[in-house]
């Protein structure tokens, strides 16, 4: 009897603390996407204000601009794949 019950709260750990993962990834995933969908919104502003403004841009300022549109997007691009990295582990 004894030993079934520390077989059960032995289960029960590990299937709570395995749930307590699935939650913790589930919530990684949301802060991602949230925050991915935060910056596309934000790279396609900055693209609009630059093709509206391109004619009143300086070169220099016309560069760092587009640079920084081009960071955005590469940091878009990295929090994708980290989104489906952790897509993969959640259906496993």
């Amino acid at each position: 009897m004894a030993s079934d019950l520390g077989i059960s709260i032995s289960v029960s750990a590990v299937v709570g603390g395995a749930l307590s993962g699935l939650t913790h990834i589930g919530k990684a995933m949301n802060t991602l996407k949230t925050t991915t969908n935060t910056l596309s919104e934000r790279q396609k502003e900055l693209g609009r204000v630059l093709e509206r403004n391109k004619d009143r841009l300086g070169v220099s300022s016309a560069k760092q601009l587009w640079q920084e549109y081009d960071k955005i997007g590469n940091s878009v691009a990295k929090l994708t794949r980290q989104y489906e990295k952790l897509n993969a582990v959640r259906a496993q």
